[in-house]
């Protein structure tokens, strides 16, 4: 799992195997959970189809730690299977979902943000 940094707050998260996406997710909340780190994430779920509870529980996490900060989760490119998981959860409203990388920075860098 790739973690780039875009900026200096910015962080992007690529995804790419659906047998790790649960420990993947942890990572990530470990490393936003550390003090030091105050950004804005993005994650790419290009080859993600299927989402289970435990990878939604720590998207849920992860969003809720963003959102104390003032931060923002960022989801794009969800396949339209996993994009369903999360409106038969009921989740499709906490979350902020972007087309491409170039949607999302646009919406991170926004003066309005």
């Amino acid at each position: 799992m790739p973690i780039k940094n875009l900026s200096e707050n910015i962080i992007l998260v690529e995804l790419f195997d659906e047998s790790e996406l649960d420990a993947e997710l942890q990572a990530v909340n470990e490393l936003v959970s550390e003090e030091k780190t105050d950004c804005d994430v993005i994650i790419d779920f290009l080859n993600i189809e299927i989402i289970v509870s435990t990878s939604l529980s720590n998207l849920i996490i992860l969003q809720k730690t963003l959102s104390d900060r003032g931060r923002r989760l960022l989801l794009q490119r969800l396949a339209f299977s996993a994009k369903c998981i999360f409106t038969a959860a009921g989740l499709e409203t906490l979350f902020e979902f972007v087309k491409d990388g170039s949607d999302a920075l646009a919406i991170l860098q926004s003066p309005d943000k």
